[in-house]
């Protein structure tokens, strides 16, 4: 019994600190995501003022990681039919 009552609590513990895992790595996602969004969602993201930048100055020939311009151009190309549609058409 003292040896089943050892192996209990180790996994017991183990099952603690599994979940404090768990529960930060769930506040990293979320962090993650609200970071993300600031980054590429909506009209005024960063990545695509900064991507405006290459118009005004053609001499920026470094180019921004696909991964993020392509996430704020998708966010763009699905906000532009909402915005450019007409009020009174709208439900």
């Amino acid at each position: 019994t003292e040896k089943a009552e050892s192996v209990f609590k180790k996994l017991n513990t183990f099952l603690g600190s599994f979940e404090k895992i768990k529960r930060g790595l769930e506040t990293a996602v979320e962090a993650y995501s609200k970071a993300e969004g600031q980054l590429v969602s909506g009209k005024g993201n960063l990545v695509k003022q900064v991507g405006e930048f290459k118009n005004l100055a053609p001499a920026i020939r470094a180019e921004l990681p696909e991964y993020f311009t392509s996430k704020a151009n998708l966010e763009i190309d699905y906000l532009a039919p909402q915005e450019s549609a007409d009020p009174q058409s709208l439900p």
